[in-house]
């Protein structure tokens, strides 16, 4: 993760967005990575909701692109 955080940073990205089920292992990994949940969606067949997280990128050092 912090390789493809890394590179996008370098493209200019400010922000990534993922998504995932609200698995307690899954859920805890992303916000001990700095990921914010920003919201919750339940799924239609009602078996699990889907939990949205995002994060800010720092830039990247100048040179980096």
């Amino acid at each position: 993760m912090t390789a493809l955080e890394r590179r996008a940073a370098e493209l200019g990205k400010r922000e990534l967005h993922l998504d995932t089920a609200d698995q307690p292992d899954s859920m805890a990994f992303y916000l001990s990575l700095g990921y914010r949940e920003v919201g919750r969606k339940p799924s239609p067949y009602g078996e699990w909701t889907t939990v949205y997280y995002v994060k800010t990128l720092e830039p990247a050092p100048p040179g980096r692109a």
